[in-house]
């Protein structure tokens, strides 16, 4: 899970990186920076719905 959160951050920075040099009208109607922008908020929503599993399931056995 490490591991993800890592990826994934990483794949932020690099996309930040890129869009740093577009303005910002031009990303908004950026099908790729749009596209992008949801995969990464998935990804991060993943991640953390996997985190809040864990900690109930560490609550839950140590109860």
């Amino acid at each position: 899970m490490y591991d993800e959160a890592e990826d994934l951050i990483d794949k932020f920075l690099v996309h930040v990186k890129l869009q740093r040099d577009n303005n910002k009208v031009g990303r908004l109607f950026n099908v790729s920076h749009i596209t992008t922008v949801r995969a990464l908020a998935a990804e991060t929503k993943g991640i953390c719905d996997k985190v809040k599993k864990l900690g109930e399931n560490h609550q839950h056995h140590n109860t």
